[in-house]
């Protein structure tokens, strides 16, 4: 299926789903900016906010995996829409998030205390709603890729934990992922996939996978 139509199969979940393409957009290349620790931002991520997904350009989406891409980015939207928006947001961008409201501090405490307290919040401390939204949606993103494209999740799933150890998404879970990951793949193979335990999601996921074949 082409992919156009395999978008009109999501909006039918998500009627507000919008495609974007960060090589024609201002808030994408600014964020690319400020995301440094991820020199693939803008050319090989891609980035959901809200209902809106950003791929890189018009020409990834030609490529012949990114049926396995899209599902996870609508497993986001899934996510946020079931959790509530502010909730997943606010807890995808914590710890570091915090350094926002120390900066009010600056009206009561000296800058010496406040400014060092608020780099400190920058740092790369682990995330775990954030490790716990991207895991969810790469445990979809094993599964569609091991029932669409047969790919073994076994050699799938530790690929996608190196991401929470490196700098793609700022070293948000530096341990402990591995294992997760190597016991999905089992789950996979089982037929018990995570995903498979959420009645809507299991219903979204199997549909959009028999849309994109």
């Amino acid at each position: 299926m082409a992919f156009n139509e395999l978008v009109a199969k999501a909006q039918t979940y998500f009627p507000n789903l919008q495609i974007k393409y960060k090589d024609q957009d201002t808030l994408m290349k600014v964020l690319g900016t400020l995301m440094f620790f991820n020199p693939g931002f803008k050319t090989s991520f891609v980035t959901t906010i809200g209902e809106t997904i950003y791929f890189p350009t018009k020409d990834y989406v030609a490529k012949s995996s990114v049926s396995e891409v899209f599902i996870h980015e609508c497993t986001h939207i899934y996510d946020e829409k079931k959790g509530g928006s502010a909730k997943f947001k606010l807890g995808y961008l914590f710890p570091q998030i915090l350094a926002l409201p120390i900066l009010l501090l600056l009206f009561v405490l000296t800058w010496k205390i406040v400014v060092p307290l608020a780099l400190a919040c920058l740092l790369p401390w682990p995330a775990p709603f954030r490790a716990a939204a991207e895991r969810h949606a790469y445990f979809v993103s094993m599964r569609v890729g091991y029932e669409l494209h047969g790919i073994d999740p076994g050699l799938s799933g530790p690929h996608y934990a190196q991401n929470f150890k490196n700098s793609s998404y700022y070293w948000m879970m530096p341990f402990g992922e591995d294992k997760r990951f190597a016991q999905e793949a089992l789950n996979i193979k089982a037929g018990i996939a995570n995903s498979a335990l959420d009645p809507e999601l299991n219903k979204i996921v199997s549909e959009l996978m028999i849309a994109a074949k």
